[in-house]
């Protein structure tokens, strides 16, 4: 990412990359060039009633037992878990997970967690 006036280059993204993990950017104009095809997933404070939940990245690696504990609200952004009874959440989902889960992707899987007290 590179400031659209100046042209420092200040970020460079990588699958997985957590924005809150970034040095703060000031506002102003950004350009980004995207090298291979990118997705990027936003939350809006304007369409969140003005706030922003707290979230947390989950980056679940293929072959890797996961454990999610009972009321996990995640939502899916790549990939696929199996949670059991609450099925199958893939990108686009949103689920709470109604009891412990343990799954085992098969591919490499990103999500948002929310924090359980916030409304998704």
């Amino acid at each position: 990412m590179a400031n659209a006036r100046t042209g420092e280059v200040l970020a460079v993204r990588e699958r997985g990359v957590f924005s809150p993990s970034l040095p703060v950017l000031a506002s102003g104009l950004y350009t980004a060039t995207a090298l291979e095809n990118s997705e990027w997933w936003c939350i809006d404070r304007r369409l969140n009633n003005n706030n922003l939940p707290r979230v947390w990245p989950l980056d679940a690696k293929a072959g890797v037992e996961l454990t999610l504990p009972a009321g996990t609200r995640l939502l899916v952004c790549d990939g696929a878990l199996d949670l059991g009874v609450d099925g199958v959440a893939h990108p686009g989902d949103a689920r709470i997970t109604s009891r412990v889960v343990s799954t085992v992707p098969e591919t490499d899987t990103l999500a948002l967690v929310f924090e359980n007290n916030l409304e998704m």
